[in-house]
């Protein structure tokens, strides 16, 4: 034990001012047990003379003794408030030190005085620990949502949350934080800190005048600063930026590419967390400028691999959305199979609003919902809608064809080229198929438009050109343009490409078809498979034989899907091997084969899985399809290819 000083005890009980400033003297050359003695006293003595000279000595204190220090720092708020005016150099940095291990909110403008501060080295701490508090303040923010009932997607108790003491407590700290970012933020032309944008930036929500209203040569530094801490990968804590900046022009084109070609599943969750901001009208409007979102592309992340409570916010989410509308239903679609009633009600909700054939196909089958809610919603508005259909019937123009005009009507589309750009997805099939044909002569422009769609710089616009090309069976008069779109450098758009050719069918179509099975990607090559069989052009199953051992989910799905057809034994033992596949995105494959082909004589496998499955969606999804297998009539080959595997298997 150290040996203490007896004069520890005067020092204690003496109310004269020199006795803090002898006990704050002795500090640095105390003992370490004995220095946090010597600061417990100063700490509750609260007199001035010793409290002040503590910021002063903090970097020659032992490590206990700074965080003995820390913890008191409630005491040594006009202690830190003199230090950070202090002549001394070290001192200002001691002050920022403690204020940053502190992390307190209501310290904060003592950071945004010294940004302004004469040393490089202290405006470097002071922009650091603006940065480091927001980031410890979002953190706790965080924390504290989830314990009031953040967890709970149904919650309403706003009022609650908004009355609470940690909820409080956190809206103050939050307004001192946001005071100090601002002041901070209107000097960036003197200091340049890139940390207090930064911090800003994860605040956009509420610092949108600092950010993005101040003179226009701050703004243009702030705009191009922005875009250099952004750089080319969008992370979690951005997501309220990333909604405000849509709202800016100077931003908007590079905020859209970043969110077009991102794939982290950890940001999109973030970002539908915040998707309340998507309320404001003009963030609102220029959600609709995302015509592609590589995240959602196969439907899967946005429905399965999210918590329950983010899932819940997806249907909102995703109507604001340009997407195409086939994208939002299959999203739509995959989250009536997820493991909660809530985020299953919301879906069949959303469903509601969009008013396109695809969209009654997925409320019929959203009425045969497991959930009683769901099969409510769903059968009320398929009872609406065949109601409405003879209500909205206009009196058709005797100086069009029959079918041209049906096909108007019941889209509720005029014959103005923009009008079919913007809402071809309301177009039944069979009109489609009977009466687009006629949009070359009504539709004025149609043929030049539609050329300069499908050259346009833009991959989604390309896609959506490919799409209405064959939505309307014009596949033909465009062939030489889909043939050179084969060989796009995005595969999306080759994709949409081969699609296309199916509707062409001729020779060269099927050779394209036949290489990009072999050598393209396989998001291509699952979509050559596709347009191969609807054309009947799979001769040979030999091309195909090699993918049943694929790993590409899609690619093996359908390559499995066309050689069943062609009574290739393989294909079934492939069937059941994907089945028991380790990989989910396998065995959901396999499921939608099943589901597609109606191979009610699988039944009792997909029965098993809908049991054990150790994956849950997995096992949900087994049971939608298991439902619909039940009572249905296999197709003629399945006998023969489920014998054929037992005895492959065997």
């Amino acid at each position: 034990m150290h040996d203490r000083p007896r004069i520890l005890e005067f020092l204690r009980t003496t109310t004269d001012a020199a006795a803090d400033q002898a006990m704050a003297t002795a500090l640095p050359h105390a003992a370490p047990l004995l220095q946090l003695e010597i600061l417990d006293m100063l700490l509750d003595r609260e007199r001035d003379e010793g409290l002040a000279r503590v910021p002063e000595l903090f970097d020659r204190l032992t490590e206990a003794g700074q965080a003995r220090v820390v913890a008191g720092c409630a005491k040594l708020f006009p202690a830190l408030r003199g230090a950070i005016r202090s002549p001394d150099t070290q001192t200002r940095a001691n002050a920022l030190a403690i204020v940053r291990r502190t992390a307190t909110p209501r310290l904060a403008w003592l950071a945004s005085l010294a940004i302004h501060d004469g040393a490089a080295k202290i405006r470097a701490e002071a922009a650091e620990t603006l940065r480091r508090m927001t980031e410890i303040h979002l953190e706790a923010a965080g924390n504290t949502e989830q314990e009031i009932g953040g967890n709970d997607p149904g919650h309403e108790a706003e009022g609650d949350r908004e009355g609470s003491p940690s909820q409080r407590c956190t809206t103050e700290e939050r307004e001192f934080l946001l005071t100090a970012l601002r002041e901070a933020l209107a000097g960036f032309e003197s200091h340049h800190r890139p940390e207090v944008l930064e911090a800003a930036m994860w605040l956009a929500d509420a610092l949108d005048d600092a950010l993005f209203q101040g003179a226009t040569l701050l703004r243009g530094k702030l705009t191009h600063a922005m875009l250099e801490i952004i750089g080319d990968r969008l992370r979690p804590e951005m997501a309220p930026f990333v909604y405000v900046a849509l709202a800016h022009a100077p931003l908007r084109r590079r905020i859209v590419a970043l969110l077009a070609s991102c794939r982290d599943t950890a940001f999109f969750v973030a970002f539908i967390r915040r998707s309340w901001l998507g309320l404001d009208p003009d963030i609102r409007r220029h959600l609709a400028t995302l015509r592609s979102l590589e995240w959602l592309a196969s439907g899967f992340e946005a429905a399965f691999a999210l918590p329950p409570d983010v899932s819940a916010l997806v249907p909102r989410w995703l109507l604001d959305l340009g997407i195409p509308i086939e994208q939002k239903i299959a999203v739509l679609s995959n989250l009536l199979l997820v493991e909660d009633e809530l985020t299953n009600r919301r879906a069949a909700w959303a469903l509601t609003r969009l008013h396109v054939p695809a969209a009654d196909a997925a409320l019929h089958r959203a009425a045969e919902h497991e959930h009683a809610a769901v099969r409510a919603v769903a059968r009320r508005e398929i009872e609406f809608r065949r109601r409405r259909a003879p209500r909205l019937s206009h009196a058709l123009r005797k100086d069009r064809p029959a079918e041209w005009a049906r096909l108007l009507d019941s889209a509720g589309l005029s014959e103005s080229f923009d009008d079919f750009w913007q809402n071809f997805e309301r177009i039944g099939p069979d009109l489609a198929a009977s009466a687009g044909r006629h949009a070359l002569e009504f539709v004025g422009g149609l043929s030049v438009h539609l050329r300069a769609r499908l050259m346009d710089a833009l991959p989604s616009e390309r896609v959506r050109a490919l799409r209405l090309t064959l939505t309307l069976g014009l596949a033909t008069h465009f062939s030489s343009e889909v043939f050179g779109l084969c060989n796009d450098p995005s595969a999306e758009v080759r994709a949409a490409a081969m699609q296309t050719l199916a509707d062409i069918g001729d020779t060269t179509a099927r050779r394209i078809l036949e290489r990009a099975v072999v050598h393209d990607c396989p998001s291509v090559q699952a979509r050559a498979i596709e347009a191969l069989d609807a054309i009947g052009a799979m001769r040979s199953p030999g091309i195909l034989i090699p993918l049943l051992d694929g790993a590409d989910a899609h690619v093996r799905g359908a390559a499995v899907r066309v050689l069943l057809k062609l009574h290739v034994p393989r294909a079934a033992a492939t069937l059941v091997a994907m089945l028991r596949d380790r990989r989910v995105e396998h065995r959901c494959t396999a499921l939608w084969v099943i589901d597609q082909l109606h191979l009610a004589t699988l039944a009792a496998r997909v029965e098993e899985m809908a049991g054990s499955d150790p994956d849950p969606r997995i096992a949900r999804t087994a049971r939608q399809v298991l439902r619909r297998l039940q009572g249905a009539r296999s197709l003629e080959i399945v006998p023969a290819a489920v014998s054929a595997e037992k005895s492959h298997t065997a």
